[in-house]
């Protein structure tokens, strides 16, 4: 199982939505999270990660978080030594 892998199996994205489509959660698709703005479709969300390939320990800052599941994943990603903070507007 890749770091990736672990990170989707821990924080689970049906956590980062609104009730009304976390039954929608598994779809890989973008889902309304309100004001307009989405929660990505898991494969962008994969693939960006994958590209970051960021390292423990680092110091990351995550604007326009959205419904906060990247920065969830990036702070499993970065493990207990680093540091994740997400900005959003809303």
């Amino acid at each position: 199982m890749t770091r990736l892998d672990e990170a989707f199996a821990a924080v689970t994205r049906a956590g980062f939505l609104p009730p009304e489509v976390r039954r929608h959660a598994a779809s890989d698709r973008p889902l309304p999270i309100g004001y307009g703005a989405t929660n990505s479709q898991p494969w962008t969300v994969r693939y960006m990660l994958g590209l970051l390939d960021g390292v423990p320990g680092q110091r990351v800052l995550d604007v326009g978080s959205g419904s906060a599941w990247k920065t969830g994943l990036l702070a499993h990603l970065d493990g207990p030594e680093g540091e994740v903070v997400g900005v959003e507007i809303v």
